[in-house]
């Protein structure tokens, strides 16, 4: 009997009612797809399991490894993401690639990296963020009824645990393994993956039931000066000020991070670092710092490295004080399993020191087994195994055994109610939480709801929207049904995680309803297409509350005065306090310069179309002027640094993130241009122009606008001749830009000519840049900008 329960549920909410595989009995054998997909990636593999090989599998502690290996292997393809619109397409072309066409699929268990809820993901470590339906692509497929269950990656890597021989560990600690106990896996890789199991004692099925976590998110707690210091920059250069989560330093960029913050600190091979550099642009920095650490060739890799395995092994000694795992802690993901690595896990590594660091409680973890896996294919093996439970239990026709849950909460209840009865109850009222907005986001305002009690939604549509001091998010309906309750009222401030609203899924959407009401709204038209019969007059009334939009006309009569009130919303509100806070805070100075915009607007004339047709973005001014600041942050490194009020100490950095104000509808947002001191005109313009679209369209995520060094802001577009802009706390200034126009100038022979203007402006906090700097900043910026050679050869 399988457990679906943490499948095809949320993280942490039950599961809906499971529909039962339906296998054609008159085959042999069965075909399963295997998936593992990632954020670059999409593993497929097809296996053909004969039935009764799949009759004999047994699913308990000891048969789990030979149920995982069992059938065989027909096929197996690797697709780059990037190439395809939808995970649909993806599996399209598999089909395609096997000539599939007529292939009748049992079973398709995908691993997918993020969130599964009601057998749906939408993953959030790509730029195209697929959502894969399981429903969606069930009904997609060409031949035959397949199941399709989608679960987290790492929830599969926790059922892989049970799939394990044991050559496929290395122990680290041997403890006293009891068999019956919890167990749980930790998993450092392109994030920190977290899973605990819990054995099903006398239930039939799987020995185990593997339920997801976010425990990677928990925050970073430091143990030294050294690690409070990496907390601090990790805020500073990371998560713009917001918290820190132990993923951030316990996982393969957590590596990068790590030795970025020791590289400013200490001399870095210069070989190395560049190494770092390139990988780390490609997501391999980890596999680079290794891979020195290990060969001896780097100081810095070697500290990063045992920071890394330290905080991993904190991590796992909190772990195990949590879920007591008596029957096994184990380590897994692409860090830990790299060669390069083993040293870190030897008993006198860093990583053991740190597990066993428990304080006065250090001996509870004497009897918990600590092993190291060395699969890689923790993920894949998991899902293979839950395809073959899934498979096997269809195949003896046994109902219940798709949901065995139900089955023993009901057996915990009066006799009276049957499971079916009891599953209803438990599942078919399902509450809505308050998503995640973000690392430093921990509440916002409901601001406006879509739906009322009794209203039927479909999945994916819009019911309320909440509103923070950065961004507005959306919530959507993660199944079709009935809402049944709404848990907050307007103007409400809901904490993340907090139920939100209840959806009742046993309620069926007809997907003929939308229909439905076009032909209601064209029912006026009919008349209208009789316009010569008798019945046109009678479609003069159906104008008439046009004139409606008139009725403002009273208003205009002599003598008559009124006032509109409109609440502020959220991020006007905050908006409204962080101008204020640096009206307070900072000792703000404006200083103007003229630009003479000619020569800028020459170069874009002659190079534009070329421009738009290699790099397929338009040319703007914006990419120079930022061009032109970064250049000159550099040169004058105190405008990019900001005052540390807390600790009376100024911050310098070694990088620039320029934050451009741009207009949303809800007001002014400014995202963050990272590491502009790399970025070509062409990065500038086709980001821009993305964040541009995403704040008109009410999409920008908080990490688009968390940071930023230095802010530009371009009134001109407005039409704005001169103005003083307000700093951007904790930043130390902010360049204004101004309309251009044309001016009578003297020329330096003396004559005067119409020239193109502008008016620029630099508003900086007194208490950290000296007059001097400011000028001599705003006339380099303007220097760059009269004369655009000088970005090209750094003068």
């Amino acid at each position: 009997m399988l457990t679906l329960l943490p499948l095809l549920a949320s993280s942490f909410a039950p599961p809906p009612r499971v529909r039962v595989v339906r296998v054609a009995p008159r085959r042999a054998s069965d075909l399963l797809l295997i998936g593992d997909v990632g954020g670059t990636n999409s593993r497929l593999q097809l296996h053909e399991m004969a039935r009764s090989e799949v009759a004999e599998c047994a699913f308990d502690g000891t048969g789990c490894a030979a149920a995982a290996a069992s059938g065989k292997l027909v096929s197996e393809r690797r697709y780059e993401n990037a190439r395809f619109a939808s995970f649909d397409a993806v599996v399209a072309q598999f089909f395609r690639d096997e000539a599939l066409a007529d292939a009748h699929l049992a079973v398709v268990c995908l691993a997918v990296a993020g969130v599964v809820k009601n057998n749906a993901c939408q993953l959030t470590n790509r730029d195209a963020l697929w959502r894969i339906d399981g429903a969606a692509l069930d009904a997609a497929l060409p031949k035959g009824a397949a199941k399709v269950v989608l679960v987290n990656d790492f929830l599969g890597a926790g059922y892989g645990l049970l799939s394990l021989d044991p050559r496929d560990s290395v122990d680290l600690a041997p403890g006293d393994a009891d068999g019956d106990g919890p167990m749980a896996c930790l998993g450092a890789g392109t994030g920190l993956g977290e899973v605990y199991l819990t054995p099903n004692l006398g239930a039939e099925g799987l020995g185990y039931t593997a339920w997801p976590t976010e425990g990677g998110h928990v925050d970073l707690a430091p143990r030294d000066d050294e690690e409070a210091d990496l907390l601090a920059w990790l805020k500073a250069r990371v998560t713009g000020g917001g918290r820190v989560s132990v993923e951030r330093v316990c996982s393969g960029p957590g590596v990068a991070h790590v030795y970025a913050f020791l590289a400013e600190r200490r001399a870095a091979d210069p070989g190395v670092a560049a190494e770092v550099a390139e990988a780390d642009a490609v997501g391999q920095g980890a596999r680079v710092i290794g891979a020195a650490a290990a060969e001896g060739r780097c100081d810095v890799c070697a500290r990063a490295m045992d920071i890394f395995a330290s905080l991993l092994g904190n991590e796992a000694g909190n772990a195990a004080l949590k879920w007591n795992p008596t029957s096994g802690l184990f380590l897994a993901g692409g860090v830990c399993v790299d060669e390069n690595n083993r040293r870190l896990f030897r008993d006198d590594g860093p990583f053991m020191a740190a597990y066993r660091d428990r304080g006065r409680v250090s001996p509870f973890l004497d009897d918990i087994p600590v092993r190291l896996v060395t699969e890689k294919d923790l993920g894949l093996r998991g899902a293979k195994l839950l395809a073959t439970s899934i498979l096997a239990s269809a195949n003896r026709k046994a109902p219940s055994a798709a949901l065995p849950r139900a089955t023993t909460w009901a057996a915990r209840r009066p006799g009276a109610l049957a499971p079916r009865a009891v599953a209803a109850r438990c599942f078919s009222v399902e509450d809505v939480p308050v998503p995640s907005m973000g690392d430093s986001i921990t509440e916002g305002t409901v601001a406006e709801w879509s739906v009322e009690v009794g209203d039927t939604v479909a999945v994916d549509d819009i019911v309320v929207m909440i509103e923070t001091d950065k961004v507005s998010v959306e919530v959507r309906a993660p199944v079709s049904g009935a809402v049944t309750e709404l848990l907050a009222e307007l103007d409400d401030v809901v904490e993340v995680g907090a139920p939100l609203f209840k959806i009742d899924t046993s309620v069926e959407v007809a997907a003929a309803a939308p229909a439905a009401a076009a032909p209601a709204a064209a029912a006026p038209a009919a008349p209208a297409a009789e316009a010569p019969a008798a019945p046109a007059p009678a479609a003069a009334p159906v104008p008439a509350p046009t004139p409606a939009p008139a009725m403002p006309e009273p208003p205009k009569a002599a003598g008559s005065r009124g006032e509109t009130r409109v609440k502020m919303n959220r991020m006007r509100q905050r908006i409204a306090e962080r101008l204020k806070e640096a009206q307070n805070t900072a000792a703000c100075l404006t200083t103007f310069q003229e630009c003479d915009m000619g020569a800028l607007m020459e170069l874009r004339k002659a190079h534009k179309d070329e421009f738009e047709k290699v790099h397929g973005v338009k040319l703007g001014f914006m990419s120079a002027f930022v061009a032109a600041s970064t250049k000159a942050l550099i040169e004058i490194p105190a405008v990019n640094a900001y005052i540390d009020d807390d600790a009376k100490e100024i911050v310098y950095r070694d990088y620039c993130d320029v934050s451009v104000a741009v207009a949303s509808p809800n007001g002014l947002v400014v995202p963050v241009l990272r590491n502009t001191e790399a970025m070509s005109f062409a990065d500038v313009e086709k980001t821009i122009g993305a964040f541009g679209a995403k704040a008109r369209a009410g999409a920008l995520a908080l990490e688009d606008m968390a940071g930023g060094t230095f802010t530009i802001s371009n009134g001109g577009v407005f039409g704005s001749l001169m103005g003083t802009p307000i700093i951007n706390p904790p930043q130390s200034a902010i360049l204004g830009m101004h309309a251009t126009k044309m001016r009578a100038v003297v020329a330096k022979d003396g004559s005067v000519v119409a020239r193109p203007m502008m008016y620029l402006a630099l508003t900086y906090d007194h208490r950290m840049i000296d007059g001097r700097e400011a000028v001599t900043f705003l006339k380099s910026v303007a220097n760059k900008i009269e004369d655009p050679a000088r970005l090209l050869l750094d003068i």
